[in-house]
């Protein structure tokens, strides 16, 4: 059973046994800790302003994130802090579907995994789903053996290609003579 105790005056090594059994130690606010707590919250605000301090590495307007993710001009914590985790979850979700797609089917091997759509192009993506899932991954890039007229930049339509599946899915349908 575990006890609350409040202002216990216990040595620091009672105090230790007890936490670490699972019990509870509150303390009444003294005024050197509301100080500090006070001049904690002054630096948050100041620091970050109507944002919520948690979430302020992500406040950033889509299209703004979207244009910086192209170029890469993204701040120096993005890959530790939000890519890892954010191509994580896309793997996660890529071993559901396929799990999914192997429960209900009679299938039971994918020989290939196509990565569509702007984030196909996110920095170790295509690496980490390879050898999560083991199963052959690529970046789709629906011109890879067309050719380009001069006007094109091809370094920039490597990196716009994903996102460029739908548009040429739905251009190939209007060639299609049935």
């Amino acid at each position: 059973m575990n006890s609350v105790f409040l202002d216990a005056q216990v040595s620091d090594t009672v105090r230790r046994e007890r936490l670490y059994s699972g019990q509870l130690f509150l303390y009444a606010p003294t005024p050197s800790s509301l100080a500090l707590c006070e001049f904690a919250r002054s630096m948050i605000q100041e620091a970050f302003g109507t944002r919520d301090p948690e979430k302020a590495q992500f406040d950033m307007p889509v299209e703004e994130a979207e244009a910086a993710k192209r170029v890469g001009n993204l701040p120096e914590n993005f890959g530790p802090d939000v890519l890892q985790p954010f191509n994580e979850k896309i793997v996660l979700e890529i071993q559901r579907a396929l799990q999914f797609f192997f429960t209900s089917t009679q299938f039971n091997k994918v020989d290939h995994i196509l990565l569509t759509g702007g984030s196909a192009m996110l920095d170790g993506l295509e690496e980490m789903v390879n050898q999560r899932t083991q199963v052959h991954t690529v970046v789709a890039n629906p011109f890879a053996n067309m050719a380009l007229s001069s006007k094109i930049k091809p370094r920039q339509l490597t990196i716009d290609a994903p996102s460029l599946m739908v548009a040429c899915g739905l251009a190939m349908r209007r060639f299609d003579p049935s």
